[in-house]
């Protein structure tokens, strides 16, 4: 179970979606609407060591995902935190960057919640499961 994510996201609504979900999980979620308010948490190495993923919306502006997973990679002591990448766009278009470990993987806009459970909290409840 990934404990603390952080999630940039431009949309208060998403980032407010993804904490409804997982926090019952056991999830602490520390959002951002900016890359750069992100990145100063991330500069707080007490703040940094609890993070265990990170979800960032590939468009946004004027920082986007992409410019946000090179300037975590980047850093050792941020570069083995989980990468996913949350987008509207094709995905197939960013499987050469999970190919290549780059980020750990995408997640598409639509989200299933079922899908994103699994994905983030390393577990799938039954009862979503079974509604399947």
């Amino acid at each position: 179970m990934k404990t603390h994510l952080l999630m940039v996201d431009d949309n208060k609504e998403i980032l407010e979606i993804f904490k409804e979900i997982l926090e019952p999980y056991g999830v602490k979620v520390v959002t951002f609407c900016k890359v750069e308010d992100a990145k100063a948490y991330l500069q707080n190495p007490f703040s940094a060591a609890k993070i265990r993923a990170i979800v960032s919306d590939l468009m946004m502006g004027p920082t986007d995902g992409l410019d946000f997973l090179t300037y975590v990679k980047s850093k050792p002591d941020l570069e083995q935190i989980d990468f996913y990448l949350l987008t509207g766009a094709e995905v197939s278009v960013f499987e050469s960057f999970v190919r290549s470990n780059k980020i750990k993987g995408i997640i598409s806009k639509p989200f299933h919640v079922s899908k994103l459970l699994e994905i983030l909290v390393d577990e799938e409840p039954e009862y979503y499961r079974n509604a399947a």
